[in-house]
């Protein structure tokens, strides 16, 4: 069987988007990605959350259609204990899919950047890279596909992607970069031995441009998403502030803000080791691992992983967060203020799953459709009332 082959590649970009690969077929498709800077750009294009917005705009219902729904929704989605819950009801996956693959079965790669934000509700700041000799690089000015050599890799932008090529090795003291991501963005890296990082907004990594020595060490401050590539010679770790995460090859996600008293560890598949201090747990999939600041005890938990990382599909999940907890969050998203008529509405609870917008405001609204609360919208301004 041809890996390569476009329908057996189509049938496992569906079923990647329904969460129904098994491991083979996950590895299969990351040496796929692995391939081509623009198999790695289709991929990005395919499950962004710009071409999946755009194509549920074409398969929503009309706004009358829309409030009859709504209405059924809420009856069958607010619970007795007070969270409410909020859910896009369109086929978000099968349309922007089968565009993607026409693409693919063409072999037209798409690997521009996407279209440019229409409002201003968005923070429009950009990533930027900074080299090891302290040159910074504003990745919106850099080109697609420019190839930058810097003595030990290769550099390749492709749309919101950079990927590094090692270099033959012969030289080398060690060289780190530090991508940063602003509020308002997000970036997909791949590093010299093939490991993904997706990075949220607000987020950076530093990172050696070729990995060294008997291990690959990478620092995350924010949240970050990881597919490693697997090397048992070589374990790959990643710093978050006092917590360090070992693995050999899996996927998993940190979110490790610096304004925010916890690091949360998510294993989607494989193993990951936490350790903080003298404490030091052992994470199978689905579990989570809780470091909370002033506390050398990492605690574990069992999680819906989606949750922790549909971010990096470009949707907001939330579930049975705290109202308050919930802006903060989507603040490092959208540029806003916001203010409550009463302490009592930050503790409201909510459950979300919703795609992300480029305007706050549909955000908001789609909120008040569960009637317990109501957002006066100035400008920049949010009031949070009854």
């Amino acid at each position: 069987m041809n890996a390569k082959d476009p329908d057996i590649i189509s049938d496992l970009l569906f079923r990647y988007m329904r969460g129904e690969l098994d491991e083979a077929e996950t590895v299969r498709l990351q040496k796929w990605r692995r391939d081509s800077v623009r198999h790695e750009a289709l991929f990005q294009r395919i499950t962004a959350k710009y071409y999946l917005e755009e194509n549920l705009k074409k398969c929503l219902i009309s706004e009358k259609e829309q409030g009859k729904e709504w209405k059924k929704i809420k009856k069958s989605t607010v619970s007795k204990r007070g969270v409410y819950r909020v859910w896009r009801y369109a086929a978000i996956f099968l349309l922007p899919l089968v565009i993607g693959l026409v693409y693919l079965k063409k072999d037209r790669f798409v690997t521009s950047d996407y279209p440019a934000v229409q409002t201003a509700d968005r923070i429009t700041s950009v990533a930027v890279l900074t080299l090891d000799d302290g040159t910074t690089i504003n990745l919106e000015e850099l080109s697609n596909d420019s190839v930058n050599i810097n003595g030990q890799s290769r550099i390749i932008k492709s749309g919101d992607t950079l990927r590094y090529d090692a270099l033959a090795a012969g030289k080398q003291d060690v060289q780190y970069n530090t991508l940063a991501i602003p509020r308002g963005a997000e970036y997909h890296l791949m590093l010299s031995d093939g490991t993904v990082v997706y990075l949220n907004s607000a987020s950076s990594l530093r990172y050696p441009v070729a990995f060294s020595g008997e291990q690959r060490k990478v620092e995350l401050t924010g949240e970050g998403y990881f597919e490693v590539k697997r090397d048992v010679n070589k374990p790959f770790i990643v710093k978050a502030a006092d917590v360090e995460i070992k693995v050999l090859g899996t996927s998993f996600g940190i979110r490790a803000y610096e304004d925010e008293n916890q690091i949360l560890t998510t294993l989607v598949e494989g193993a990951v080791n936490v350790k903080k201090n003298y404490s030091e747990v052992l994470l199978q999939p689905s579990q989570q691992a809780v470091c909370i600041s002033g506390d050398d005890k990492v605690a574990v938990q069992t999680v819906n992983v989606e949750h922790f990382i549909g971010w990096k599909s470009g949707r907001f999940v939330f579930d049975n967060l705290r109202l308050e907890e919930i802006v903060n969050r989507i603040q490092k998203w959208y540029d806003f203020e916001v203010f409550y008529q009463n302490d009592e509405l930050k503790n409201l609870l909510f459950s979300v799953n919703i795609v992300k917008y480029e305007d706050f405001t549909r955000f908001f609204r789609a909120l008040e459709r569960t009637e317990s609360v109501k957002f006066e919208i100035k400008g920049r301004s949010v009031i949070v009332k009854r």
